[in-house]
């Protein structure tokens, strides 16, 4: 595939604001540094993305969270404890305001989050020594891809290139939140409700 970049490639076109797609743990992702505004403004036009949602942000490591999170509840540690680097976001209440990344819920600001457990987003991260953008790399509505056959051509063409690597072939991540330290599954992916019960009980 000719529009395929290796890292190196990859951390100068995000250093100059660009769009990239690469692999996750999960599917196919499309990323950019989340303190370009015009970058991340992109992505969302690229994916078509209604104006009401925002996006997930991946972190390089642990200590990016105070970034965005003023105070994490006691339970949503037992899960960054067990299940990250993972297939799991957690949205937390954000001291923060970031259009596209940030969500108005009631009074609150809320952020996604997610530590993944793979080598490619996570070496962008701390490149950056910040957050990136880790929405899937597809248009709204559209199924995800897990390999490169199954990339949109025309989602492809939107962008700066293909970071190289293969994807971990988790079909679904796990998304929960934390309301008043109450917690919530939002989407069950390979995390199970279940597991996450019996993990806090």
């Amino acid at each position: 595939m000719s529009n395929l970049i290796h890292i190196e490639k990859a951390k100068k076109i995000i250093d100059d604001g660009g769009v990239l797609i690469m692999p996750t743990d999960t599917a196919f992702g499309v990323t950019c540094d989340v303190d370009n505004s015009d970058a991340v403004k992109r992505i969302f036009e690229i994916k078509g993305r209604e104006l009401d949602k925002s996006f997930t942000i991946h972190i390089g490591e642990l200590n990016m969270i105070d970034e965005w999170v003023e105070r994490i509840p006691y339970n949503a540690r037992k899960l960054i404890n067990r299940f990250w680097p993972g297939d799991l976001n957690i949205v937390f209440e954000t001291y923060r305001w970031v259009p596209y990344i940030t969500k108005k819920a009631g009074d609150r600001n809320t952020v996604a989050i997610r530590l993944p457990n793979h080598s490619v987003p996570i070496e962008l991260s701390k490149h950056l020594g910040n957050a990136i953008i880790g929405t899937s790399a597809n248009f709204s509505g559209k199924p995800a891809a897990y390999s490169y056959e199954k990339l949109d051509p025309e989602f492809v063409n939107m962008t700066d290139g293909i970071i190289e690597g293969e994807c971990g072939k988790i079909m679904t991540s796990t998304v929960v939140g934390f309301e008043n330290d109450e917690m919530d599954v939002y989407r069950e992916g390979r995390i199970t409700r279940k597991m996450i019960e019996k993990l806090l009980t």
